[in-house]
Formats: structure tokens, sequence, C-alpha cells
């Protein structure tokens, strides 16, 4: 399990980049709908691919897992 470097800062640092690089696009564009996707991106990965991502974790990591989890947040 990495818990240095990226993963220190957010337990999803590759989910976090993206939606940051969505909201920059958003912003480039200056278009409300496309402000809008971030948030709709954060969504669908908290649905689709965090909560079974972190329940693995758990099972395969146990109590060192969460240990992390109550030390680094989510997203930041």
């Amino acid at each position: 399990m990495i818990v240095e470097g990226p993963f220190g800062a957010s337990r999803h640092p590759m989910y976090l980049g993206m939606a940051l690089a969505l909201l920059g696009v958003g912003l480039l564009l200056g278009s409300l709908v496309a402000l809008l996707v971030p948030f709709a991106f954060i969504a669908a990965m908290e649905i689709a691919f965090i909560k079974h991502e972190e329940r693995a974790l758990e099972t395969t990591f146990g109590e060192e897992y969460n240990r992390y989890r109550r030390q680094v947040r989510r997203w930041l």
C-alpha cells in the first residue's frame, strides 16, 4: 500500500487531478455547463469506483488501511 507522495495528501490523487483538469477546462471555456462537468465527474467516481475500491482496500489491508483512511482525506 502506497501512502507517500501524492497519496499522503489525497487517497485518490489521480481522480483529484482529473477533476482539477476538468475544472480548468471549464474555466477556460467560461461556460456554466462546462463548470458542472467536474462535479458530475466527482459524483460518478464516488458512486462507480471509489466506494468499491475503498471496500477492497479495507478487505486487503485491514486496520492498516483504516489507519491511513483516518489520516488522509479522500479528496483534499
